[in-house]
C-alpha cells in the first residue's frame, strides 16, 4: 500500500503540472499533445467498502489510466473546481449516477470521455464495476463495461485495479456488436460455495449472447412486514445453486430468436424487451432451448428475490438502500425504459432486477402464499389465474421498486412496463 501511495503522489504531482483548469480550456476535447480529455468519478463503496478505500482505488485508477499516455485525465479535484464554476456541483456529486446525469457533465466539462462504476465485497470477495460511457460523436453511449473480482486483501485489490484499467479503456467492444452483451467482459478469480458452486464465473448462451450469472444456494427471509400484505408474513426459504440473468433480456436477443419486436420502446438493441405476456415468453423459451439445446426458464419468485438481494441479504432495493442509484423508476426515467446495465448492480453484479421493467416468474399468484409456503426451493401454487412478476419499472414510484414488492396479471397481459430475465441450466 505505502509503494502504491507514492506512485499515485508522483501522478498527483505529473498531473497538476499537466492541467490547466480554465472555463476555456475545459472545453476542449483535446489538449495541445491531441490526447482526449478523460473523467474518472469516484467509484460508488456499496456493501462493506469504506469511502476511504474507494476514494483510493478511484485515484489510483485515474493514475492508471493517466499512465496508458493516450488520455488527459481531470482529477476529481479539478472536476469539481470546473464544476462549481459552471454551476454543476450536484451534477459532479453522488447525485450524478445514471448515463444522462453524466453525458451532461462530460459535455459541460469538455471531457469526451467518462469512467464510472462501483466497488462492493460479499465475504472475502471485491466486485469492482466500471463503465466506459463516451459523451459525444456517433458513438455517444456506454461503450464499455467490465467486472472485476478479487478475492484477496485490499493491498491485491489494487493488482485487481490495474487490470480493471486497462480493460475498460477497450472502446471498441461495445462498437462491434448490437446485443446487450456483445461487448460486456468479466475478468474473474473462481472461488467455490460451500456447495461447491464456482463464483464469480459467467455463463454465455451463444445464441443470443445473454450472460449469466452464478448465484450460490443458501437461505434467506423472504417477504417484508412493512410491505403490503401479500409481502407476510417474512418466512425463512432456500434456494439451491442457480444462475440467472445478468441483464433483464434485451430487444436484441428477443428478435435474434423471434424475429419481431412488440417493444414500445425501440430505442435500440440493448433496451430491455416489454410488451411481452407470460405465455409470449413461454414461446421465446421453447424456441431458444430448441436453438441451443437447453433448457432456460423463469425463475421462481423465491429465485428472484434472492438473487435480487444479492445472495439474501436485507435490502430494501436490488442492491441496497440508495433506490437512485440502482434503478430507474417514476422520479428518474423520464417516462420510458433505458438500456440494460446502466445504473449500479447489486451485490452479485446483476442490473436493473428494480426498476426499468418488471419481470415474470414461474409463480402462480396467492395471496396468502407466505403463510403456508415450503422452506426449500418454493415454486409456489400448483395453478391460478395469474402469474407473478417483480422488481418495478420505470412508471412506478420508488416503493413499487422494492426488492419484496410483488404484482400479478393473466398470462396473457402486456405492457410497456414489464420483461423478464432467465435462469439457465448451467454451463
Amino acid at each position: 500500500m505505502r509503494i502504491k501511495g507514492i506512485m499515485f503522489i508522483g501522478f498527483a504531482i505529473v498531473l497538476l503540472l499537466f492541467l490547466e483548469v480554465s472555463p476555456a480550456g475545459a472545453q476542449e476535447k483535446k489538449n495541445g499533445n491531441g490526447r482526449e480529455k478523460l473523467a474518472v468519478m469516484d467509484l460508488e463503496a456499496t456493501y462493506g467498502i469504506s469511502e476511504d478505500l474507494s476514494y483510493a482505488l478511484s485515484d489510483f485508477l485515474r493514475g492508471e489510466i493517466f499512465a496508458q499516455g493516450e488520455y488527459e485525465v481531470v482529477s476529481k479535484a479539478d472536476l469539481d473546481a470546473l464544476a462549481r464554476r459552471k454551476s454543476l456541483q450536484q451534477q459532479a456529486g453522488a447525485d450524478c449516477t445514471d448515463t444522462g446525469c453524466l453525458a451532461e457533465l462530460g459535455k459541460a466539462l469538455g471531457t469526451k470521455y467518462m469512467v464510472y462504476g462501483s466497488i462492493s465485497k460479499a465475504g472475502t470477495l471485491y466486485i469492482i464495476s466500471l463503465s466506459l460511457l463516451d459523451t459525444v460523436g456517433e458513438n455517444a453511449g456506454v461503450l464499455n463495461r467490465i467486472n472485476e473480482r478479487c478475492t484477496c486483501s485490499e493491498e491485491k485489490l489494487f493488482d485487481t485495479m490495474q487490470q480493471a484499467a486497462a480493460k475498460i479503456m477497450d472502446k471498441g467492444v461495445f462498437a462491434s456488436g448490437t446485443g446487450s452483451t456483445a461487448g460486456v467482459r468479466m475478468g474473474t478469480v473462481a472461488v467455490k460455495s460451500s456447495s461447491g458452486t464456482e463464483l464469480g464465473n459467467t455463463y454465455t448462451e451463444t445464441t443470443t449472447g445473454m450472460e449469466f450469472v452464478t448465484v450460490p444456494g443458501g437461505c434467506f427471509q423472504m417477504g417484508s412486514n412493512s410491505g403490503d400484505s401479500d409481502e407476510q408474513p417474512v418466512h425463512e426459504v432456500c434456494v439451491d445453486d442457480f444462475q440467472i440473468g445478468k441483464y433483464e433480456v434485451t430487444q436484441g436477443q428477443w428478435r435474434e430468436v423471434m424475429e419481431n419486436n412488440p417493444a414500445k420502446f425501440m430505442n435500440g438493441d440493448n433496451y430491455p424487451i416489454e410488451q411481452v405476456g407470460w405465455a409470449d415468453v413461454q414461446d421465446y423459451i421453447s424456441k431458444l432451448n430448441r436453438k441451443s439445446g437447453r433448457s432456460f426458464r423463469l425463475p421462481t419468485e423465491a429465485e428472484w428475490e434472492y438473487a435480487c438481494r444479492s445472495g439474501g441479504r436485507d435490502e430494501q432495493y436490488c442492491g441496497g438502500n440508495n433506490v437512485d442509484s440502482l434503478a430507474w423508476y417514476k422520479d428518474n426515467s423520464s417516462g420510458s425504459t433505458h438500456q440494460v446495465g446502466t445504473k449500479s448492480p447489486n451485490g452479485l453484479g446483476i442490473y436493473d432486477m428494480s426498476g426499468n421493467v418488471w419481470e415474470w416468474t414461474t409463480d402462480w399468484y396467492d395471496k396468502r402464499s407466505y403463510g403456508k409456503s415450503p422452506r426449500q426451493n418454493p415454486a409456489g401454487p400448483s395453478s391460478g389465474s395469474y402469474r407473478v412478476f417483480r422488481g418495478g419499472g420505470w412508471r412506478y414510484n420508488q416503493g413499487g421498486v422494492r426488492s419484496a414488492v410483488r404484482l400479478r396479471d393473466s398470462p396473457v397481459y402486456r405492457s410497456s412496463g414489464l420483461g423478464f430475465r432467465l435462469v439457465s441450466p448451467g454451463k
